[in-house]
């Protein structure tokens, strides 16, 4: 069974406070607790500044008052059609030279 990512553009709620138009990646059923949670930039919100990641279930972070809520999921196809696919590129070419630099 392959799992599937999405790119996501949504709110994040701590407690009764929320970042609007911030952008994670979600693996797993988009209905699902289970369903993970990776966001590279979640140090952009001052609440979450004490972490330099998020990378935990979204059951987990809900038990912790953290919510991810998703306005847009697009998978990697809708994605090319977003603006933020050449920054994807970008960072996915750096990785790529990086990864092999390493090996």
């Amino acid at each position: 069974m392959r799992a599937r990512s999405r790119y996501c553009v949504g709110d994040i709620l701590v407690g009764s406070q929320a970042l609007q138009f911030h952008c994670w990646i979600e693996i797993g059923n988009p209905t699902s607790p289970d369903r993970w949670v990776i966001d590279l930039t979640c140090d952009q919100y001052e609440l979450l500044a004490d972490r330099a990641f998020v990378c935990d279930r979204h059951s987990t972070l809900a038990a912790l008052a953290i919510e991810y809520k998703a306005l847009i999921r697009l998978s990697a196809q809708g994605l090319k059609q977003d603006p933020v696919w050449c920054r994807t590129q970008v960072l996915a070419n750096g990785m790529s030279r990086w990864f092999s630099q390493a090996n």
